[in-house]
């Protein structure tokens, strides 16, 4: 075990390692060692002439360079010109990283250790290893971190290591959950992800309060959570390692040493995303195969160093910094005697999450800014000691009402078990020449979709005879179940409450169903254009306006492109986030104007001022409030105008799409159809005129230049095996589309309804296998059902056929009833008898399922006599052990061992009997 000791002795660093002795002159060493610039810019030079420097003399270099590789170096100084040195940047006589090559690890001087740790080591009665992990990402910081990349891959590094600890993420990110969660009876790493600082001379970690909020700690109130069992702090922020003044707790990882502390990692400066994300990752992977904690970071260093990805890898070898309160003399602390292969706990379960967190329908803001009090609003009426179960997030179109409530329900989750599901009401009613028009499968797809989420099987038919039996025990589960409830664009519904006739009857029942949902322990988030009834009872209303200048100036810097934020200075940016309002959706829509003009946004904001003025102008009446949108009406009307023909073409076509949908099912309904093998294909005749065919090529091109241009936006959705990037028209801008651009064409609508019955097809043969199917058809269920229609018979009927059994399977089993019964139609007005048989089955099957046996027999015995007929002595077998079930549930044994003795002579003659 090897120290290198290093004091200031007047006008010399002495240096002091094995017995051997130098000097060196202060003041040479304190001028080149202090140069941070130097140190930042060129830190491989740096460390190489540090190294002259401080080993100039032979028997000290003699000394170290003898060191063999993965010796301990404890490097212990008490000076703080000494300390902020680049110690871990030295590079020795043969260019090697010192502490790549050796555990550089920094000790303390003598006297500074508040409890003697001389002894330590990890106590016997100690059940197992714990990290406990914090991530804070207050919504106040002006800086917003990659916390959930690094809490991603903190948790694939336990999952891949295969060792029995135990991770916990710190919900809410508090001070005081975080001293709750500690276990005085497991050996505990406690890992900070958030921002560090100092202040008044202290470091300072940010939590976050209970509302999401940025709260400054006391190094010395953090210090005074942890447990003795406290192993090792990882502090993944910036400058947690460096001292701002030499006092106790200037440097923070210092400071947690000197309170006895075993180990504490710091950082030396201003750590990046990428950087965090790979230590976490190298870190646990090397201190859960059982190497020391010094050992560890040795190794982390070396990944560093020559990781080709990381950009300025040989700066970011230095940034970690490992302080420990161990003498020299004490052995490397490891936390092999407590490892044991399994599977490692983890909370929250990320599989308990994929089951019960749901915020599919709620696309996440790409860069979201400001919104602080309104978070902590929504947040505060959500979990506080005074809850309001129903909270109203309430403002005009395209304000943000979506992304903050996203954040919200991010944020709110640990509060409710994590059980939160988000359901968009934005395809309840759509506009069809003027009209209202109802989607009836709106409401069973809602049902069916809360059943699951509920833990009810809604395709129980002796349970849940019908819709209303259904809906009822949906409404008990939630009021003893704590769960959070988005229900996103409900102004649909309320306005559909204010028309007359069909419209307004076809919404009371579902109206009257939604107003009890946030009765007993769970709690309803709502986005609205129109606030709720009174009737429904009391609520929490959170109005929401545009952005302020600064978060507004703030949003279009994060939307540009980094080539063009030079010409963007804040003071352009704050007024063109006054010019609109501080309209989220507008700043998007001129962030990709401005990102593919030239020149600065001064100009940018002059030429199109006057483009502005005009179009504000004729602002038409069918918005909600053209007084208050005419500046958004204005920025959408000068977005689309300025687009070419070809990109004007494939927005108006992928307008079709209700629902967010992949780039595969986006293209082909763009395109032209192009190939002889497309039986409805008629050459180009979709196209206006004017306007080039458009190739696959071309379509996916110009749906790029829509996301560019912020015309259609993006949201990655994962499933255990595909990660899906889905594309789709803000509400705002789909009226727009609506309402200034020329209905999609009949061809749009043939290719659009084609493209869905390839999913579900696909649906039909792969559901249980695919995850990323199974995420199709639930999240695309509006596309689905609007599809069928607009194929000819032979095509609808296949798809319709296609689709009832992963709707069964998902609980629609109404829908897959009728779904049948319309390809049952459609068989029989093609004189497809063999269709019409197999198509009597699957809905004598569903029937069976729906606890109508009769019903189901009767269904049955039209297709074995169909099947007869045909010959098709395979599906008579199939039928009559069909047929043998329903009997054996009607209680007639008899004729059902008949049956199956007669389908079984079938099989074995077939050869089927396995």
């Amino acid at each position: 075990m090897a120290e290198l000791r290093l004091t200031r002795q007047g006008r010399y660093l002495h240096v002091l390692l094995g017995g051997k002795q130098g000097l060196v002159d202060w003041d040479h060493f304190a001028a080149f060692a202090g140069d941070r610039a130097r140190l930042a810019n060129d830190s491989v030079n740096y460390g190489r002439e540090l190294y002259a420097l401080v080993f100039a003399d032979a028997a000290v270099r003699a000394a170290v360079e003898g060191l063999d590789s993965g010796t301990r170096l404890l490097l212990v100084s008490d000076n703080e010109q000494i300390s902020a040195a680049g110690w871990e940047y030295l590079r020795d006589g043969r260019d090697r990283l010192m502490a790549g090559r050796l555990s550089l690890v920094r000790g303390l001087p003598a006297g500074m250790v508040a409890r003697s740790n001389t002894t330590y080591s990890l106590p016997a009665t100690l059940e197992r290893v714990e990290i406990v992990a914090v991530a804070a990402a207050p919504v106040d910081d002006g800086q917003t971190l990659d916390t959930e990349g690094e809490w991603k891959r903190l948790r694939e590094a336990v999952v891949e290591a295969g060792q029995a600890v135990r991770l916990t993420r710190v919900r809410p990110p508090t001070l005081a959950k975080l001293g709750r969660t500690l276990n005085p009876n497991t050996c505990s790493i406690v890992h900070f992800m958030g921002h560090g600082n100092s202040v008044d001379g202290r470091s300072v970690l940010f939590f976050e309060d209970e509302v999401g909020c940025r709260q400054a700690i006391a190094a010395d109130a953090f210090a005074d959570r942890l447990d003795s069992s406290v192993a090792l702090v990882v502090l993944n922020s910036c400058r947690s390692a460096i001292a701002a003044e030499w006092t106790e707790f200037g440097n923070l990882a210092r400071g947690l040493a000197g309170r006895g502390v075993p180990y504490a990692l710091g950082m030396r400066a201003v750590l990046p995303d990428a950087a965090a994300v790979e230590i976490t990752g190298a870190l646990y992977a090397y201190l859960l195969q059982g190497r020391s904690i010094e050992e560890a970071v040795r190794r982390l260093r070396d990944d560093l160093a020559n990781n080709s990805l990381l950009a300025s890898a040989a700066w970011l070898v230095g940034l970690p910094l490992l302080y420990t309160s161990l003498p020299a003399d004490a052995p490397a602390l490891s936390l092999a005697p407590l490892l044991a292969a399994g599977a490692p706990a983890i909370s929250p379960d990320p599989a308990y999450l994929n089951r019960v967190f749901d915020l599919n329908a709620l696309p996440p803001a790409a860069h979201f800014v400001g919104r602080v009090n309104d978070i902590a609003q929504a947040i505060a009426a959500l979990t506080g000691p005074h809850r309001t179960p129903l909270v109203v997030i309430h403002g005009l179109g395209g304000v943000g009402k979506t992304a903050l409530a996203h954040a919200v329900a991010s944020r709110a989750s640990w509060c409710f078990g994590d059980r939160v599901l988000g359901v968009s009401f934005e395809t309840f009613v759509r506009m069809d020449n003027m009209k209202r028009i109802v989607d009836d499968q709106f409401a069973p797809r809602f049902f069916s979709q809360l059943a699951r989420f509920c833990g009810l099987d809604p395709a129980d038919a002796d349970r849940y005879p019908t819709p209303e039996a259904l809906q009822e025990a949906i409404l008990q589960q939630f009021k003893r179940q704590a769960s959070l409830l988005v229900l996103d664009n409900l102004e649909t519904l309320l306005d559909a409450l204010e028309q007359k006739g069909a419209v307004r009857s076809q919404s009371q029942a579902l109206a009257a169903f939604v107003a009890r949902l946030h009765e007993g322990e769970g709690a309803v988030l709502m986005t609205t254009r129109i606030e709720p009834p009174q009737a429904w009872g009391k609520n929490r209303l959170i109005h929401l306006v545009g952005l302020d200048d600064k978060a507004g100036a703030a949003l279009f810097w994060e939307l540009l492109p980094p080539e063009r934020r030079a010409a963007a200075p804040l003071a352009a940016r704050q007024a063109l986030s006054q010019r609109v309002q501080g309209h989220p959706v507008s700043l998007r829509l001129l962030a990709g104007a401005f990102s593919e003009s030239v020149g600065t946004l001064s100009d940018f904001l002059e030429t199109i001022e006057e483009t502005l003025r005009t179009a504000e102008q004729r602002t038409p009446a069918s918005l909600a409030d053209p007084r208050r949108q005419a500046t958004l009406y204005a920025t959408m009307a000068y977005s689309v105008d300025r687009l070419a023909p070809a990109q004007r073409e494939t927005l108006r076509r992928v307008s079709v799409f209700r629902t967010p949908f992949p780039v595969a099912l986006g293209v082909p309904v763009a395109a032209d159809a192009e190939t002889a093998d497309d039986p409805t294909a008629d050459d180009f005749r979709g196209t206006p005129e004017g306007v080039e065919p458009l190739t696959a090529e071309g379509a996916e091109r110009s749906i790029q230049a829509l996301v560019r241009l912020g015309l259609l936006e993006t949201a990655e959705r994962t499933t255990a095996d595909a990660r899906l990037l889905f594309y789709d028209l803000h509400a705002m801008l789909r009226w727009y589309v609506a309402e200034m651009l020329p209905a999609p064409d009949k061809e749009t609508f043939s290719r659009y309804a084609r493209a869905l019955a390839n999913v579900a097809r696909a649906a039909y043969n792969d559901f249980d296998r695919h995850g990323w199917l199974r995420l199709l058809v639930i999240n695309m269920g509006a596309d689905l059902d609007a599809a069928l229609p607009y194929l000819p018979p032979p095509t609808r009927s296949l798809m319709a056929y296609h689709l009832a059994q992963p709707y069964q399977r998902i609980g629609r089993v109404r829908r897959a009833l009728e779904l049948y019964e319309e390809s049952l139609k459609l068989d029989i007005a093609e004189d497809n008898p063999h269709n019409v048989a197999v198509t009597q089955s699957k809905m004598a099957d569903v029937l069976r399922q729906m606890g109508k046996p009769q019903e189901a027999m009767a269904l049955y015995q039209e297709s074995l006599a169909t099947k007869k007929e045909l010959g098709d002595v395979r599906g008579i077998a199939v039928t009559q052990s069909s047929m043998a079930d329903v009997l054996s549930q009607m209680g007639k044994p008899q004729e059902a061992m008949a049956l199956y003795q007669e389908a079984l002579a079938t099989k074995k003659a077939l050869g089927d009997v396995r």
